[in-house]
């Protein structure tokens, strides 16, 4: 009988440290292939920025684009004769037709 417990205890051993090597091989490799996955999460952290950034940039570019030419179309009715206006001629800050 005691032959056969110390058989079963060497057998538990070696399988124990041959447990424990394939799980420190699995470790490495893992290790390894998670190597350049900081640089590559940076990378695409980058390019998404990127687009964002172009995208807020057409759109900020096509807004001021659309009130430039607002203003512009403003400015220009009230630098004219507006035929609409009611005394013929508007000036700055309610001073049409004053006369004086």
């Amino acid at each position: 009988m005691r032959p056969l417990l110390e058989q079963t205890a060497r057998q538990c051993q070696s399988a124990t440290r041959e447990l424990g090597r394939l799980i420190a091989r699995s470790w490495r490799r893992v290790r390894r292939s998670e190597a350049g996955e900081g640089v590559i999460s940076a990378a695409i952290a980058v390019l998404v920025m990127a687009f964002l950034g172009a995208a807020m940039w057409v759109a900020f570019s096509g807004t001021m684009n659309t009130a430039q030419s607002k203003v512009d179309n403003n400015v220009t009715q009230i630098g004219s004769n507006n035929p609409g206006s009611a005394s013929g001629s508007a000036g700055v800050g309610g001073t049409a037709g004053s006369g004086g």
